[in-house]
């Protein structure tokens, strides 16, 4: 399965957060009164601010959306100052502006204006929050700082955790205590509405990391000490709360949607031995990830919204990583049963955007800028065998790949009639210029500055990286989300070649 750099860790570059490692439950108490309603409140938030030592035109940020996060930028004038209103779809919505140190992220709400200030050069020390509605400021401020003081702990958690030597109990006891640590905190002092939104994700961000080691069912997390503060949050005290299917966390939190769709997607319920039946053979039929997905969220999930938003979610991932001709199927199969409308209208919309990269059909022409400033287009590779490999300096599985794995692919066909294009998207180009030196990388170099906001990206649906293309002499594509660079991709070249 191909790794991938989403678009928020790009947008996060938030030191430790940007090159996270992979992350491979109680005394029952009656449950308080939901504090949190899941009442819809759509409207707009004014964020605004002022960057010292500011040095680009724009400040790029993510809203997280209920299928992931949708990215824009701010301008900023010669003077560091910014001025934008932001959709607020929900009753909270989650900001995150890319920018140096830690970042920022405000949990914003309907007719916030909060104002921002820091400075470029030392975002941690000179970071201001300022909110006009009574308290929010407070609020905001506490959110932020709970961020911070959690953020490298979580970090050095995550790689002791990647020690295959260390028992699983030894593994859930620091998961565990590293949790009660997060919510005894969060749930200290003042506890405002976004402090106990903020819980759920706590929870579920460490039932992720649970279910990353396998450890769900295995162990169940919980507080060791519960107060009036801890048991005013039901995710917190309810045993199993993983196992739930809700409207309200959904509504609320990311997390409980990332571990939705991880969680069933990446658990294997069966240890089954398959026979044939009916004549047929199942252990022959090729494993198609798409279809197992799409049947485990029709089976698994009850609740109308949910079941549509996890197999919407699914089908756009299979179109980035999996068989087009597999997730095509499976769209065409869920427009017959899906009954939310919004992710009926958002799939076809996507499907009337993607389908133009279908095998067979022509890839989008680009011209771009090597490393010498000249610019480079497809079109003069036509004959040729054309390998594309979108990157990024950022991008930790890119990296890898290009270290240990694309100096040998250049070498083997190094005579042959292909070209290897290496296509940068998460750089300006005086960091990617000191990258290809560092990694001496071979082929041709180009960048394509802004990644969302850039005309090829936005034409090839790069959306993760590393993401790769294969494109015939003819200027077609051969598959849209190909191989990596190790030896998978050799066969597919070697057909392309004779």
């Amino acid at each position: 399965m191909k790794y991938a750099f989403s678009i928020i860790a790009m947008l996060l570059t938030i030191s430790t957060l940007a090159q996270k490692p992979k992350i491979k439950a109680v005394t029952k108490v009656p449950a308080a009164k939901p504090a949190i309603q899941p009442a819809k409140s759509t409207g707009f938030a004014l964020i605004k601010g002022h960057i010292n030592n500011n040095d680009g035109d724009f400040l790029d940020y993510g809203l997280e959306k209920l299928l992931g996060y949708t990215v824009g930028s701010i301008p900023v004038d010669k003077n560091g100052n910014f001025e934008r209103l932001i959709p607020i779809d929900e009753k909270y919505s989650q900001i995150h502006f890319r920018t140096s140190g830690m970042g920022v992220i405000l949990w914003l709400a309907d007719k916030d204006t909060v104002t921002v200030n820091w400075d470029y050069r030392d975002l941690q020390n000179t970071l201001s929050i300022i909110a006009s509605k009574p308290g929010r400021t407070e609020e905001l401020v506490k959110i932020d700082a709970h961020r911070k003081k959690f953020m490298q702990p979580d970090y050095d958690m995550q790689v002791a955790l990647n020690d295959e030597a260390m028992p699983d109990s030894v593994k859930f006891a620091r998961i565990n205590a590293m949790y009660n640590q997060e919510i005894q905190s969060l749930l200290s002092g003042p506890v405002y509405e976004v402090s106990l939104r903020k819980a759920i994700d706590v929870y579920f961000h460490y039932a992720n990391t649970m279910s990353s080691y396998r450890l769900l069912g295995k162990y169940d997390l919980y507080i060791t000490n519960l107060t009036t503060e801890t048991k005013m949050v039901p995710v917190v005290n309810e045993k199993l709360a993983y196992k739930t299917e809700s409207m309200e966390y959904y509504k609320a939190s990311s997390e409980y949607r990332d571990f939705v769709f991880n969680y069933l997607r990446f658990t294997t319920p069966f240890t089954s031995t398959v026979t044939a039946t009916n004549g047929v053979d199942y252990k022959t039929l090729p494993f198609s990830p798409g279809w197992k997905d799409y049947y485990a969220g029709l089976a698994a999930i009850r609740l109308t919204e949910l079941r549509d938003w996890f197999i919407t979610k699914s089908i756009m991932t299979d179109f980035s990583f999996y068989s087009f001709d597999d997730a095509s199927a499976i769209y065409k199969d869920f427009m017959g049963k899906v009954q939310t409308p919004f992710f009926a209208d958002t799939l076809a919309t996507y499907y009337d955007n993607v389908k133009r990269l279908k095998p067979g059909s022509p890839a989008p022409m680009f011209n771009l800028k090597d490393e010498n400033g000249k610019m480079v287009s497809l079109s003069a590779f036509k004959g040729k065998t054309v390998y594309i490999d979108f990157w990024g300096v950022g991008c930790g599985p890119c990296i890898y790949a290009i270290k240990n794995y694309v100096p040998q692919l250049h070498e083997k066909y190094k005579d042959k009639n292909i070209v290897f294009i290496n296509i940068c998207v998460d750089s300006d180009e005086a960091t990617w210029k000191r990258s290809l030196a560092d990694l001496n990388l071979h082929g041709i170099n180009l960048i394509a500055e802004g990644w969302t906001k850039n005309a090829t990206n936005i034409a090839y649906n790069i959306n993760a990286i590393p993401h790769y293309y294969l494109i015939d002499g003819e200027g077609k594509i051969v598959n849209n989300n190909a191989n990596g660079p190790g030896k998978g991709v050799y066969p597919d070249l070697d057909k392309l070649i004779k």
